[in-house]
């Protein structure tokens, strides 16, 4: 069992996760997924976290674009489900299960079940 984080570590997993986050949608639109605008105005005005839940959480019809974008370019693992999934960044969503099953069922969905599995949901 992995301690909780403190408030300060959270700070800094979440400052390395929108890196990250910021890197995959440069990457994104280097392989011609467009520019993601709306994503990185997602990060800017409400930073990682919050930005995945809100783009999580969105019903899946119609797909949230960038995943769609991503799916037609085979790039699922750099949507923000697959991200929120994986170790160490599950820990930024552990009082939010709800974000981190939405995430696993819609990766599924379209037959991306090795991206599916969370560690934080004892699920190795």
């Amino acid at each position: 069992m992995v301690a909780p984080l403190t408030p300060e570590g959270a700070r800094q997993l979440e400052t390395r996760f929108e890196k990250l986050l910021e890197q995959d949608a440069d990457e994104c639109t280097a392989k011609g997924c467009g520019s993601l605008a709306r994503w990185r105005g997602m990060l800017k005005q409400w930073h990682a976290r919050e930005a995945c839940i809100r783009v999580i959480i969105l019903p899946d019809h119609p797909l949230p674009s960038g995943f769609e974008r991503l799916w037609g370019q085979g790039l699922l693992h750099l949507t923000a489900e697959a991200r929120v999934l994986e170790w160490p960044w599950c820990q930024l969503f552990r009082d939010r299960v709800d974000v981190l099953h939405k995430a696993q069922i819609r990766l599924r969905q379209f037959r991306r079940p090795d991206l599916a599995v969370c560690r934080c949901l004892n699920e190795e």
